[in-house]
């Protein structure tokens, strides 16, 4: 799948999560419950692949985890993302999909989304 395709299937998941789950956004709930929704509607967009929330194992990685190189950073990480789209047990871009990472913005009922493709 296309990196374009790929987003717009997380966009089509969050227009999903804004007009059925509209309450979790209104009322600031911690972000883990919006992640977790988001993931509910990715999964059948993306039925060949496994969708896992605070997923961080990697069994090539020395230490374990799950390693992600954002946009932004100019190395990888080590992450636990909200929400991994991937086949569980395999590594490399054709077995990682897409990593999503949310973050509430302190004080107000946002949330930014960081997403990366291995």
């Amino acid at each position: 799948m296309q990196y374009e395709e790929i987003q717009e299937e997380l966009r089509g998941a969050i227009r999903q999560l804004i007009r059925n789950d509209r309450f979790l956004l209104e009322y600031a709930v911690r972000e883990e419950a919006v992640s977790h929704r988001i993931a509910v509607y990715l999964e059948p967009r993306f039925s060949e692949y496994n969708v896992d929330c605070e997923y961080d194992c990697d069994l090539d990685s020395e230490s374990g985890r799950k390693r992600v190189k954002y946009e932004d950073q100019p190395t990888e990480s080590p992450v636990r993302p909200d929400i991994i789209i991937h086949h569980r047990g395999l590594n490399g871009s054709d077995h990682n999909q897409l990593v999503v990472e949310l973050k509430k913005v302190p004080g107000k009922r946002m949330m930014w989304i960081r997403i990366a493709r291995n």
